[in-house]
């Protein structure tokens, strides 16, 4: 912002300028800082609004967002089950309880 514009700002404008200019270098929130200096945090929102429509505040950045890629990856799951009966239950895939379970009857009783 120019010398110019400043000057162009009345002396309530320029008071909440300052304040605004103070909360974005302290890093804190509009909210934050207002109570903070005991001041109202709706005016002080209401003039920003304001300042940023006539130039003399830059207009706040909104992040933007982007939609997330997951690339999904095949994990090889080897199991190997050494049974008390001397038998080896040996197989590789994501483990369904299922079919797990009837192989292991089936084996058991052998």
């Amino acid at each position: 912002m120019s010398t110019d514009q400043i000057k162009k700002l009345s002396k309530r404008q320029q008071f909440w300028f300052d304040h605004i200019k103070n909360c974005e270098t302290s890093g804190q929130s509009l909210a934050g800082y207002a109570k903070e200096n005991d001041l109202n945090v709706q005016t002080m929102y209401a003039t920003k609004a304001t300042l940023v429509s006539k130039g003399m505040l830059s207009q706040p950045v909104r992040p933007t967002f982007q939609r997330a890629k997951i690339n999904a990856t095949t994990i090889q799951h080897d199991w190997r089950i050494q049974l008390p009966n001397g038998i080896n239950v040996i197989f590789s895939d994501a483990a369904n309880i299922n079919q797990l379970s009837s192989i292991l009857q089936i084996v058991t009783k052998v």
